[in-house]
């Protein structure tokens, strides 16, 4: 019973994330006409969240190897409880987008710590812990666009952080009381301020690139220049970071075979469920001409699937060996992206429902035995920095898709009807998942060598 507790309420602190995320995106027609924004200005919300978010990962996770992961994840649900009241009382668009900074800090302390605290105690049940963690992610990303809704045209859009305060207060006591002090008989060297500055501002370089060359393009001036700072910084900083024994993002990490497939493997997949994530609404709406509702119950199947089957596959998955369990949902998955190609306006529904049960499946196998294989092999002392920076790389997996993605849909729409636009890009996905089998050869070759 405690051992299930504390399972609840490490997931307990994804859900609530998943859910102020999914919330959100309900009051952004509020946002504007409040705050008096624009669209554009309006997405500087997403590209400052995803920036502290993915840029802290690494630094929180080792901040969690120093201090315990216990605490990170208490100072992280203290620092969301704190943001969510902030942005309750968010005067202007300003604040409420400054206030939303230290939402994405706390969760790059959260996500690092649960993966660490489910390393440390589930050891022998890893899958299935993982598996819960989706289902945790599932659940508020399902409930949360329905619970948005009615709290904004019932009360406002101010009580849907009120409702998630009043969830991460019950979690912090909780989490104060239930999780275990932390065992913190480690030495680790003094931390790398300048290694931090340094990665901070190459990875908000990076980012700032990418979203003025998706808005003006790759070729357009300010790009060119804005990558030839992002290349600088990166070489300043390997340069710096190469001599260091006590490394922001350990490059002897990525010497460790079986972190370094699985990571890569894990951000290719989630480019191309990101991208399906962005772009299927749009290819409902403008292929099969679903209404916002229909489209949104479509929407719903894999987050259905994912909390029904979650448990049962990850059982599964803890009794198959990682590259066979991550085969089957690559798989899965190609299968899933395949079928939509061969799906066009007036296609029967079951047809359309298929492939996103697929999807929904592949992710169920492939998720939880790329979080196990990639921290496996990590010694316990390194958990928190190995998990922040897996995590930077799988979640960067959002902003590949938005900037391969997108343009390639529009160019192809110029040339294409919609139907074969949307085919294009789904043939692409299909290629990249492909692409993913190459680090699970070099898993099986890794595997063969070290059993010789």
């Amino acid at each position: 019973m405690k051992e299930k507790l504390l399972l609840f309420i490490i997931c307990s602190g994804q859900f609530v994330v998943m859910l102020i995320n999914s919330m959100i995106s309900m009051a952004y027609p509020e946002f504007l006409e409040e705050f008096n924004v624009n669209v554009s200005q309006l997405m500087w919300i997403n590209v400052w969240y995803v920036l502290i978010f993915t840029v802290g990962m690494p630094l929180t996770g080792a901040v969690g190897d120093r201090l315990g992961h216990r605490r990170t994840f208490i100072g992280g649900m203290l620092i969301f409880s704190l943001s969510g009241v902030a942005q309750a009382f968010a005067w202007n668009f300003y604040s409420l987008l400054t206030f939303g900074l230290f939402e994405a800090l706390a969760a790059a302390f959260l996500i690092p710590s649960q993966m660490a605290l489910i390393h440390t105690y589930f050891k022998d049940r890893l899958g299935w812990a993982f598996s819960m963690f989706g289902i945790s992610s599932s659940i508020g990303a399902i409930l949360g666009p329905a619970l948005g809704g009615l709290l904004i045209s019932t009360v406002d859009w101010r009580s849907m952080f009120w409702l998630v305060v009043i969830i991460s207060l019950g979690i912090l006591l909780l989490a104060i009381q239930e999780i275990p002090k932390d065992n913190l008989h480690r030495k680790h060297d003094s931390f790398n301020f300048i290694g931090s500055l340094l990665y901070i501002i190459t990875f908000g370089a990076f980012q700032y690139w990418l979203k003025i060359s998706i808005d003006n393009g790759f070729l357009d001036i300010h790009s060119i220049v804005s990558l030839i700072i992002t290349l600088t910084a990166i070489i300043v900083f390997f340069l710096y970071e190469k001599e260091r024994g006590n490394q922001i993002i350990p490059f002897s990490l990525f010497k460790n075979k079986a972190f370094t497939c699985f990571s890569v493997i894990s951000l290719l997949i989630m480019t191309v469920v990101q991208g399906l994530f962005y772009l299927l609404p749009i290819y409902f709406s403008n292929v099969h001409l679903f209404t916002p509702s229909q489209t949104g119950m479509l929407l719903m199947i894999e987050a259905v699937i994912v909390t029904i089957f979650a448990a049962k596959i990850g059982k599964l998955v803890d009794k198959l060996s990682l590259i066979k369990a991550t085969s089957i949902g690559l798989t899965i998955l190609i299968l899933g992206v395949f079928l939509l190609v061969n799906i066009n306006h007036g296609s029967l529904i079951i047809f359309i429902i298929i492939p996103l049960v697929f999807l929904g499946f592949g992710q169920l196998f492939s998720t939880p035995a790329m979080n196990k294989g990639a921290l496996k092999s990590i010694k316990n002392e390194n958990l928190g920095i190995a998990s922040g920076v897996y995590n930077t790389i799988r979640f960067s997996g959002g902003a590949f898709a938005a900037s391969i993605f997108g343009p390639f849909l529009q160019n192809n729409l110029n040339s294409k009807d919609v139907n074969q636009g949307f085919n294009s890009v789904f043939i692409l996905m299909c290629v990249m998942l492909i692409m993913a089998f190459i680090f699970i050869y070099l898993l099986r070759k890794n595997k063969e060598e070290h059993s010789c």
